[in-house]
Order: C-alpha cells, then sequence, then structure tokens
C-alpha cells in the first residue's frame, strides 16, 4: 500500500472545516518552499510493511538516544527551535529511503551524514554553534540530543501503534507526515481520526497548549475522533511503547465504527 498526498485528498481533505482549509494555506504560504515539495511530493509505503516485531527488536538494540543527558539539560533555545523539516518529516523519510526501521545510531549517522540538508545545514546556520564559547557549545550539544532522542523514540512509539493496529488488529489505518505535522492527525481510517495525547500543556491534553485542537479542523459531525493516552514510565533510555492493552481497547473503538 502507497499513501501520498492524493489518498489526503481523496480522504481527508474533504472533511476538513474552513479552518482546517485555512491552516493548510498558512502552512503553504509560511513554509520554505523546499518543505512544501518535500511534503506534497512524498509517499509512504515501506511504512506499512513494517510490523510490531520488527519495530521491538529495534528498540531492543538500539543505543541509548539520550545517552546521559538529563531533561534539566534542555535549553529553550533548542526547544523552541523551529527547523523547516519537522521531525517526523526527516524521520519518515529516512525509514522510507533506507526501507529499514533504523536505529538511533543508523538515523543519527543518515541525518547527521548522508541527509544534512534536512536539518544539519539549517540548524548550524540558525543557530550557529561555532560563534560561542566552549562551555555554550558543549550545553547546545547535549540539549539538542535530548530534544532529538525524545523525538526519535517517539517515532518508534508511533510507528509500533501503526503497525499493531494493521498486522495485529487488521485494520486499514494510515498515515501522511502531511496530515501529521499540519493538521495534526496523527493516523486515520476512513472518517476516523485517531490523536495521541501526552498530559502535558505543550501536547494535546486538554483545552490549553501550543498544539491547535485537531477536532476545530474538520467539519462538524464529519469526523469521529479517537484518543490514545501515551503514558510515560520510568524505562529512562528506551522506548516506552503505547501499552497492549490501550491499543486494544482503540483496536476495538475502530473495529465498532467499521459496522
Amino acid at each position: 500500500m502507497k499513501v501520498s498526498l492524493s489518498t489526503c485528498e481523496e480522504e481527508l481533505f474533504p472533511l476538513l472545516s474552513q479552518a482546517g482549509w485555512k491552516e493548510l494555506e498558512r502552512w503553504e504560504q509560511r513554509r520554505p518552499e523546499k518543505v512544501v515539495r518535500f511534503a506534497k511530493g512524498f509517499a509512504h509505503e515501506f511504512l506499512f510493511k513494517v510490523r510490531p516485531e520488527d519495530v521491538l527488536a529495534v528498540v531492543d538494540r538500539t543505543a541509548h538516544a539520550l545517552g546521559d543527558v538529563h531533561k534539566s539539560e534542555a535549553l529553550p533555545e533548542i526547544e523552541d527551535y523551529s527547523a523547516p523539516f519537522a521531525f517526523q518529516d526527516i524521520f519518515h523519510a529516512c525509514l522510507e529511503e533506507k526501507e529499514t526501521v533504523p536505529t538511533w545510531e543508523q538515523f543519527r549517522e543518515w541525518f547527521a551524514k548522508e541527509r544534512r540538508d534536512l536539518f544539519v545545514e539549517d540548524y548550524l546556520k540558525d543557530i550557529n554553534p561555532g560563534a560561542r564559547t566552549k562551555e555554550e557549545k558543549r550545553r547546545l550539544k547535549r540539549a539538542l540530543k535530548w530534544r532529538l532522542g525524545k523525538a526519535y523514540y517517539s517515532s518508534l512509539r508511533e510507528v509500533h501503534l501503526l503497525a499493531s493496529l494493521r498486522h495485529t488488529y487488521g485494520l486499514d489505518v494510515k498515515y501522511h507526515v502531511l496530515a501529521d505535522v499540519r493538521l495534526r492527525v496523527d493516523f486515520w481510517m476512513g472518517n476516523q481520526v485517531i490523536i495521541c495525547y501526552f498530559s502535558n500543556q505543550n501536547y494535546r491534553a486538554g483545552t490549553e497548549g501550543r498544539k491547535p485542537r485537531t477536532q476545530g479542523y474538520f467539519r462538524d459531525n464529519a469526523v469521529g475522533f479517537h484518543s490514545v493516552a501515551m503514558y510515560e514510565t520510568e524505562q529512562y533510555g528506551r522506548a516506552w511503547l503505547v501499552s497492549n492493552a490501550e491499543i486494544e481497547r482503540l483496536a476495538d473503538c475502530l473495529h465498532s465504527d467499521l459496522w
């Protein structure tokens, strides 16, 4: 199976509200042309071949994405840095190009050396660590590792959830980076939209936070929404996945909406 912009245009865009269309227009106007071109031209195919056990194998063998960095070392300058490409764009570009779920080492090697155009070049230009003191460089490097390591683990978690819904429960759940990053649709199936959220004001929980509510982007009564709770664990340095119980609950809800 392949999911591209045309899939979004056929299945999601007809369900959008005026606010949803305006958000797409704003995104296209304010983002660099290279980002718009990437998102519109990107297609997912290998993603839908990934099975839950493939992700679990990577979780078991990947290096510690955060190393010894602690959350107290996060810096607002890095946490708030808005790179042209979203992390989801970068991760899924790697997954499709390499046709494998990458370990942290593989992913870091790929975006730092093979595809510097997706993040490194913009980061060096915008943050300019070369002009900083030795101590500032050290703090920036560790803060960047914290942000990228968290994002890597989050991507593994979402790929595992998608793979479980598709291969364990036989649900035709779909994903596209444009729908995720621009409309906050984590996954969808027909007119059912799946939203992953954390109990954190910076994410989707509650009515407050930096990320807009997905529901407002769709017409009233046109879409059914399903939320997936992401509960953190104490397994520091390991990708914590959505629980089997939560995946089963979501699958049951989606199955019931098929009939």
